[in-house]
C-alpha cells in the first residue's frame, strides 16, 4: 500500500537510526517511544533529517508493537499451561522415560508414585520408588534393596513395598525420608496389602507363601502354603492379596481366589471358575471382593454365593491393578490391563471410557492424579504417561 508506513523511503542523505535500547520487545518499544519525542518537535520547523527519522520510527514501531502482543500471548499460554499443571489438568499428554522400567504406580493429591523393577542378571533386580509432580517432574528418587513388583500406603507420606529381593521395604518421602526393611522370605515377593486398621500387613510370593508381617516389631508372625498348581501340588506365584482385619484373600496362578483366616490359618472360602492366573484382589465391603485376572475379566463375588460373580466385564487385555477412584464427579474404577491398555469403568462396571493402545508397550500400572487427570506407566518402553480424560 502506498501509505504503508513500513515501505517508507530514504531520504537522499544519510539518516541515524533511532537509538533502540537491547532486552525485551517491550523494551525496545519503550525505548522507541521515547526517541519518538525527541524527534516530534524538530519536524515543526521543516526539519526534513528529524521527520524521515520519525517516519521510520513510526514504521519500527508498528512492527514492534505487533511482536509485543505475541510475546504475551506466549506469556499467558505458558501462565495457563503452569496454571493447569498446578491444578493437576495436563493440556497435552506427556511422558517421561525413567532409567528402569516401571511397575506400579499409585498417587495422592499431590504426587504420582511410581515403582521400578530392572532385571541386571537371572538372580539380580534393581529398583527404585520416584515420587512425580502431576506433572511428571521427578521430585524425589528412592533406592529399593531392589525391585519393587508392588506397594501400597502405610500412612500418610509412608509406603510398604513388595520386593524382589524377598523383604517388605518401608520408606517415608519428602524432606527427610527414612527407611527400613524388614527380611521376609528367601522368594521375590509379589505383593503387599497394608490395611490402616492394625499394625500387620500382609504379603505374597513367588512360591505359594502368604505371610503375615508386624511391621511395628518387624517379624514375620505367621507363614503358610496358600496356592499350589493342581497337578505337581508345587507352590505356584500368590499374585495377589488384600487384608481385611483377620479376613485374607489371595489369588495365584493356580486360577484360584481363597479367603483366609490369618488367626487359624485355614480356609474359610475358596473360589474358582477363572480361566487363568487370579492377579488382582481388593475388599469391597464385609463381603464382597473384587478381582481382575490374566483371562481378561474384572469380576466382583459376594462371598455367600460365589457360585456366579455378581459382575463381570471383559476387558481388552489381562487385569494386574484396579483403583477405585473418581472421575468427573463419579466414583468408578481404572484398571490397567496390560497389553489391552487401560479402562474406566463405572459403579456398575460398564466401561465408560478406555485406550486400548497405551498397552502396545505393556501397561501394569494407572493411577488417577485427579478427577481428570489419569497415569499410567509402560514396562517395555520405560515410560510414564500423564493425559487427560
Amino acid at each position: 500500500m502506498a501509505d504503508d508506513l513500513s515501505t517508507a523511503s530514504l531520504p537522499q542523505y544519510s539518516v541515524p537510526g533511532p537509538q533502540i535500547a537491547s532486552g525485551s520487545k517491550y523494551q525496545q518499544l519503550l525505548a522507541l517511544i521515547e526517541e519518538l519525542g525527541k524527534d516530534i518537535r524538530p519536524t515543526y520547523t521543516g526539519n526534513k533529517i528529524c521527520a524521515e527519522r520519525l517516519k521510520r520510527s513510526i514504521a519500527h514501531s508498528r512492527i514492534l508493537v505487533r511482536e509485543c502482543l505475541i510475546e504475551a500471548e506466549k506469556d499467558r499460554q505458558k501462565a495457563a499451561a503452569d496454571a493447569a499443571v498446578k491444578n493437576h489438568c495436563i493440556i497435552m499428554p506427556a511422558s517421561i522415560k525413567l532409567p528402569e522400567r516401571p511397575a506400579f504406580a499409585r498417587s495422592t493429591k499431590s504426587e504420582v508414585l511410581v515403582s521400578t523393577y530392572q532385571l541386571e542378571s537371572a538372580e539380580s533386580r534393581v529398583g527404585f520408588i520416584y515420587i512425580l509432580s502431576p506433572g511428571l517432574e521427578v521430585l524425589q528418587c528412592i533406592k529399593a534393596p531392589a525391585g519393587v513388583f508392588r506397594f501400597d500406603f502405610l500412612k500418610p507420606k509412608v509406603i510398604i513395598a513388595a520386593v524382589t529381593d524377598g523383604s517388605l521395604f518401608i520408606t517415608t518421602y519428602g524432606e527427610k525420608p527414612t527407611s527400613e526393611s524388614i527380611p521376609v522370605s528367601e522368594n521375590m515377593l509379589l505383593d503387599v496389602s497394608s490395611p490402616s486398621s492394625t499394625r500387620n500387613v500382609a504379603c505374597t510370593d513367588k512360591v505359594g507363601n502368604a505371610h503375615i508381617v508386624d511391621v511395628d516389631t518387624g517379624t514375620v508372625v505367621a507363614t503358610w502354603i496358600a496356592h499350589s498348581l493342581p497337578y505337581t501340588s508345587e507352590g505356584c506365584e500368590v499374585w495377589t492379596c488384600s487384608l481385611n482385619n483377620v479376613s485374607l484373600c489371595t489369588g495365584g496362578e493356580d486360577a484360584t481366589l481363597k479367603v483366609w483366616d490369618t488367626r487359624s490359618k485355614t480356609t474359610v472360602n475358596r473360589v474358582t471358575g477363572f480361566d487363568a492366573g487370579v492377579t488382582f484382589s481388593s475388599w469391597q465391603g464385609e463381603n464382597t471382593i473384587l478381582t481382575g485376572s490374566y483371562d481378561q475379566h474384572i469380576r466382583l463375588f459376594d462371598l455367600r454365593q460365589t457360585k456366579e460373580p455378581l459382575q463381570i466385564k471383559e476387558t481388552a487385555g489381562g487385569v494386574w491393578h484396579i483403583e477405585d477412584v473418581q472421575a468427573h464427579g463419579n466414583p468408578c474404577h481404572v484398571a490397567a490391563c496390560m497389553y489391552g491398555g487401560w479402562a474406566i469403568l463405572d459403579e456398575k462396571y460398564n466401561i465408560t471410557q478406555s485406550d486400548e493402545k497405551a498397552g502396545k508397550e505393556l501397561l501394569y500400572g494407572v493411577t488417577m492424579a485427579s478427577e481428570n487427570l489419569l497415569v499410567y506407566t509402560t514396562f517395555n518402553d520405560y515410560k510414564v504417561t500423564a493425559s487427560t480424560i
